[in-house]
This record gives C-alpha cells, structure tokens and sequence, in this order.
C-alpha cells in the first residue's frame, strides 16, 4: 500500500495533465475489460459447472460480480466528476483498490474452485487466471499502481495452490505461474513506461506548440499596437492641424458676431426706449381714463387686494384711497355682500369674465350696481389679478316693496296661507317647486319669492323651458361657446350666468328634455356646469325656483320626467291655489289689473266697472285663472271705451249666454258665433278643448279617444298637431 501511495504521490508531482492522461487511458481500456472479465467469469463457471460444487461456483461468481458492480458506477461517474480537477487522484486510488479486490478474487477463484479430479480442468482454470492476468497488464498498464498488485493478487494464490500439492507436477505449475508473473511485471512496466514518455512527449509538443502561438499573438499584438500608435499620432496631428483652423475661422466667427451683437444692441436699445415712451403714454393714456372715468373702477392683484380704485369708486363709497390700497373687500363692503364679492373675484381670477347687478346700502341710500369683472394677464397669459367696472344702475332698476302690497292684495285663507309658505322658503334659501293650474300666476309668485329675500337687490330672471325648443334650451340655460354648432358666432353667456347671485326661475320645468334634466340635476348637486361646446368647468351662485303646472308625481310614474330630478326639486312644494279657491281677492285683482290694463291700452282713466259686471267675474269658476281674468277685462275694456265696464261687455260670463268659446260644463258646450270672434277662432278653441278634454277623459289613449271623437288615429294626430296639444303617455303606451 506504501508503494501505491508513494506511486500516486510521486503522479501528483509531476504535471497533472500527465496523470489526467494517464486516467483517460485507464478509463477507455477499463469499461470493455470489465465486460470481458465477467464474461469469463461467466464462461468458466460454465466450464467448471460438472467439476466443481454448484454452490461454491455460484459464491465465487455472485461475490466478483458484487465487487465489479463499484467498478462500473465508478467509471460512469469518472467524466461527471470532472477529471481535470483534484478528485482524480481520489477517483484512481478508489477504482485501483476496486481492481485489486478484482484480481484477488480471481486468484481466490484459482484456490476455491481447484478441480482436483481432472487435470483438463486443472489446466483450463489456470489459463483463464493467466489469461485474465495478461488481461490486466495490459488494461491497467497506464497507471503502474493499478497493475502491479492486481497481477501479483491474481497469480501468486494459485501458484501458492500448485506448491501446495508438493508434487512434482505441481511445483513445476506453480513455478511457470511465478515465473509468468515476472514477465508480466516486466512487460507492464515497460508498457508503462512508454506510455508515460509518449505522453510527456505529447504534452512537450503541445507546450511547444501552445509557446509558439502565444508568441506569434505576441507578435501580432505587437504589430497591431505599433500599427495603432502610427494612426493615432497621424489623427493627433489631423486633429491638432483641424483645431488649428477651427480656432482661426471662430475667431472669424467671433468677430463678426460682436459686429451683429453691437447693432443689435444698438437696435435693441432704441426699442426699448421706445417701448417705454410707448408704455409711459398708455400709462399715462390709463392713469387719464382710470382717474376721469365715472364708471366705478378698481384693480386687485392676485391675493385679491386693492391695487387701483378710482375717484370715482372713492366717491360713490365715501372712501380715501389710503384706507383701501393694498386692503380687501373689509374696507369697502359689509355684511353678505363681502362674501358675495370674494366670490365674484374668485372666479374673475379663475379666467371667467364675470357680470353681476345688485343692490347695496351706501350711507343709508340703496344703490345698484352693475359689475363686470374680469381677469388680468402678463404677456405669456399667466393671471395676475382682476380688475372690475362698476356701473350704477339705480334709475332704471325699479324696486318695489311687494310685502305690504301682497297682503293688502291677499285676503283669502289659500293665497295667506300660501304667502306663509314663501316667506318660509325666501328666509330658507333653498330650492322651491311652486304647483298650480296654467295661469295662476305662479311666475308672479316666484318673483315675489326672490322678493322677500335676501337675494332681492340682486337679479330675478325666469325661462319658460316649453317656449323654447328643444335643442336651444340647454344653450339659453348654460351658455354656449363660438363654433359650438351652426350659427354659434360667438360666444352666449347662459341665463344662469347672468343671474350671477340672484334668482332663476324654470317655468314649466315639466316641458324639458330628459338629457336636460339630467344636466339641471347635476348643476343642482354641484353649482357648476359647462356651456354647449365648453372644456372649462363654470361655478355659479343661483337660487334655483321651478314651476309647472303638470302633475310631477304622475309625469315620473309615465317617464316624462327623471325620478331623481324630481325630488330634488320637491324639496319645498308650494302650491299656489286656483282663482275660483280665492274669490275673495278677486275684486283686488280686477282693480290692480285694470290700473295696469289703463295705462297699456292708452285710456286715459280708469273705467267703472258696475256691480252687475263686478257679480258676474265673482260667479264664473275661471278655468283659465289669472290670465284669463286678465283677457276677459282687457276685452271688456276695449269694448267698452274705457268709461264703464257694464254687464254686457261680460257675456261670455253669464250663464247660459255664453259668448266664451266654450262652456266648462262636462263634454257638452254651446258655441255661439258673434260679431266680435270670427269663425275659424271659435272653431279652432272649439277644437281645441274638445280634444283636450277627451284626451284626458282616456288618460291619454289614442284609441279610445279617437274612437270617442269619431276620428282615425292619424286623423287626431293631425289635428293635436295643428292645435299644439300635446298628451302624456297611457298606461298601454308604456307597456
């Protein structure tokens, strides 16, 4: 074991790539000997199979096949482990111990299965062992240490077996088996040794060989460096020829933009010179305006401070320009109207072009104003503050108190009752749906509403959205801008920007569209809306009122009108009662509206009206209520010349005598023709309640009013459309 140790040792000494190769060549002779030897193995138990004990051949052979089953699991291992590192040592002294422990069972095998009885046999086993041995020099000749005790173990316990016998025949065996051993150790160790010189004459060649094209890239490196070095001074030297003429030519360069860069400082400078007499007189040509003006003017910076204020602003608030300057809306305005003036400057500086009239209390006089506001910006469109013109408007905006008339005029229990209720909602500052018949004066209502709040010295105005058609209604509303669609010129500010702090009312607000309404919803939730064909989100502070004269509950239930909408409106419901539930105020009434009917027709005083005429308005119902009281009195005053209003200027109010177009008495009327209405207007009112009134006898049902009327379907739809009626949906047209 020594020998082999110093064996490998000595290996390790030398190059590694030697003993790498040495194990490659053992590696290849090794796998096809070990199939061999188990072939023999198998072919001499064969062989011995009558001569030999059963048994003892079958031990022999299960126990060399289980020491050549590590052999092969090594060698297919051998290249996974990678032999070129420092496991091939290890790997050689394993598969050498392996290959000893091989021989040895082989010349175990010559002891064990000796055939005593037949010489044949004899002889057989000992020329496979020294087959086997001359099998072995040769496979494990590369690495001495493998193959010296695998001989000396596969031979000498055989010959020891032939000396055993101490016959002569036996010692001569034993003796040639020696004898062929010595041979074999010879012959491996030449073998041996010619596989080492051939393989460090293999491995000098290549070391040369490897030495040679080191120095020939040496040299090629070399010349490419050299080669490089050339090209790289050639380039300095371009560079430096190149630099040199690129300085001379921006010294060219330089000076001729020191020539351009003098005139056009030169130029620049007259310029300015003239940009500042030119801004000084348009300073001048402003401080003039500003300070001449009578319109009320002011300018505020960003932080919404007073940066200007006319003398004009000065006087009209009794102000000193020091106390303002540089101060807010504290040192001028008071009460709401601080807050509601803050909120005007904010969207001014936002970029809208804001319009507002109120009226305000100066030195306990009451003075409307007329505001336009609007941003101001640098040169680059950035806003740097607003500035606001103020006109006053006094003498044109007529301001009664309508609190003390109202209930003077009032004197039934519905209408104080209904007052209650718009003093309630004025106070509230909230949403109202004022309800009642066509004609009732519901709009009138509205303005006294916006009248006793707090909002009265600021705008009322009102849109009648089943006036209007469809399509227009949202641009009256909100606004357009230019080329939003055809014949958009320019661009509207909407209703709702105009009543800017004030109040709206939407008259017959059961008419609009259902796209519509979902637009007026969601200004309702948010104050704020974009005009037809606008990008920029508008904020507004409008006291919103509607009124209709249609039933909103059944509207909603028919889909005519969105749920949500709907109670977001009802909010606070006022019903203003019918003419024929406030007879008490009718004499009130009449008075008033002849007073104003006087003076719009253009006589000169105010006609009597006799108590027979004054018995017949106070006995008819009013189907048509206020406007049709009005009608009724304006035609009886022209009838009557304008001195008295007798019985006979009211025929159509009495019974039986009906003048009227059209009695209210059920389905049934009495149509006479007289001098003062022509036929094709009887005829067409006539027409017009007849189907009116059969529409909703049938809650709107084509069908059955058709039939009921004696018409074809498309008939009547001729006719409603001639006559404008328009019809809510029956039940089967849903469906």
């Amino acid at each position: 074991m020594g020998k082999i140790t110093s064996d490998l040792d000595a290996a390790s000494v030398q190059d590694t790539r030697l003993y790498s190769a040495q194990l490659d060549l053992l590696y290849n002779n090794a796998r096809p000997a070990l199939f061999a030897a188990l072939a023999s193995a198998a072919v001499l138990m064969a062989a011995l199979w009558d001569q030999v004990h059963q048994s003892t051949l079958l031990a022999w052979f299960g126990i060399y096949a289980l020491v050549q089953l590590p052999r092969f699991m090594l060698l297919r291992s051998f290249f996974r482990t990678a032999p070129e590192n420092r496991w091939q040592k290890s790997w050689g002294i394993r598969y050498s111990a392996l290959t000893w422990l091989a021989g040895f069972m082989w010349g175990l095998g010559g002891v064990v299965l000796f055939p005593e009885q037949s010489v044949a046999h004899q002889s057989l086993l000992a020329i496979f062992i020294a087959g086997i041995a001359a099998a072995a020099t040769v496979t494990f000749s590369p690495v001495s240490a493998c193959f010296l005790p695998t001989i000396f173990l596969e031979l000498l316990p055989p010959a020891a077996r032939f000396f055993a016998e101490d016959t002569e025949t036996g010692i001569i065996i034993g003796s040639v088996i020696v004898m062929y051993a010595i041979v074999l150790v010879i012959t491996g160790k030449n073998i041996y040794a010619t596989i080492w010189e051939s393989l460090k004459l293999r491995f000098e060649k290549e070391d040369l060989v490897v030495q040679l094209s080191r120095h020939k890239i040496r040299i090629e490196k070399l010349n490419e460096a050299l080669k490089q070095e050339i090209a790289e001074r050639e380039r300095l030297f371009q560079q430096l020829e190149q630099a040199r003429n690129n300085l001379e030519a921006r010294v060219q360069e330089r000076t001729a933009d020191l020539h351009a860069m003098n005139e056009q400082l030169r130029k620049e400078m007259e310029e300015r010179i003239q940009a500042e007499r030119l801004s000084l007189e348009s300073q001048m040509r402003f401080q003039a305006v500003f300070e001449s003006a009578r319109d009320l003017m002011f300018v505020k910076n960003a932080a919404l401070e007073f940066t200007h204020v006319n003398p004009a602003m000065l006087d009209t608030f009794g102000i000193r320009e020091k106390q303002v300057l540089g101060a807010r809306d504290e040192r001028v305005f008071s009460g709401d109207e601080i807050r509601h003036s803050r909120s005007l400057d904010q969207r001014a500086l936002a970029g809208d072009l804001v319009e507002d009239e109120h009226t305000l209390s100066i030195a306990g006089v009451s003075v409307t104003l007329n505001w336009v506001r609007f941003p101001l910006r640098t040169p680059d469109g950035k806003i740097w503050g607003i500035c606001g013109i103020g006109r006053d408007v006094t003498e044109r905006r007529e301001y009664v108190d309508t609190t003390a008339h109202a209930n003077e005029m009032c004197r039934s229990p519905a209408m104080r009752e209904t007052i209650v209720k718009l003093r309630m909602a004025a106070e509230a500052d909230c949403i109202v749906l004022l309800l009642g018949e066509s004609g009732s004066g519901k709009d009138y209502w509205a303005r006294r509403l916006h009248d006793y709040s707090s909002r009265s010295t600021r705008p009322f105005l009102g849109i009648n959205c089943a006036a209007l058609a469809a399509d227009l209604v949202e641009s009256e509303l909100f606004g357009h801008e230019k080329g939003a669609f055809t014949g958009a010129l320019r661009r509207k500010r909407g209703i709702l920007e105009m009543a800017e702090g004030g109040t709206l009312l939407l008259n017959e607000i059961g008419e609009l569209p259902l796209q519509l309404q979902a637009k007026i919803l969601t200004f309702l939730d948010t104050n704020t809306f974009m005009r037809v064909g606008g990008e920029r989100v508008i904020s507004v502070d409008v006291r919103i009122l509607a009124a209709t004269n249609r039933d909103l509950r059944k509207q909603v239930a028919t889909g005519f009108f969105r749920e949500d909408l709907f109670y977001r409106l009802n909010i606070f419901p006022i019903d203003v009662p019918p003419l024929r539930n406030r007879v008490e105020d009718i004499p009130n009434l009449v008075e008033e509206l002849l007073e104003s009917l006087t003076s719009r027709v253009g006589i000169a005083s105010k006609p009597v009206l006799e108590p027979k005429a004054l018995r017949l308005i106070l006995e008819y119902p009013w189907p048509g209520n206020v406007r049709e009281l009005r009608n009724v009195l304006e035609h009886a005053l022209i009838l009557s010349g304008g001195t008295r209003i007798a019985a006979n200027h009211l025929r159509s109010l009495r019974r039986g005598d009906p003048s009227h177009p059209i009695s209210a008495n059920g389905l049934s009327f009495v149509i006479r023709l007289d001098e003062e209405l022509g036929m094709p207007r009887v005829l067409r009112e006539a027409k017009h309640w007849m189907i009116d009134r059969t529409l909703k006898r049938f809650e709107g049902n084509l069908e059955q009013a058709s039939r009921a009327l004696g018409l074809s379907r498309d008939s009547l739809k001729h006719h409603m459309k001639a006559l404008g009626i328009r019809r809510e949906l029956s039940k089967s047209d849903k469906k």
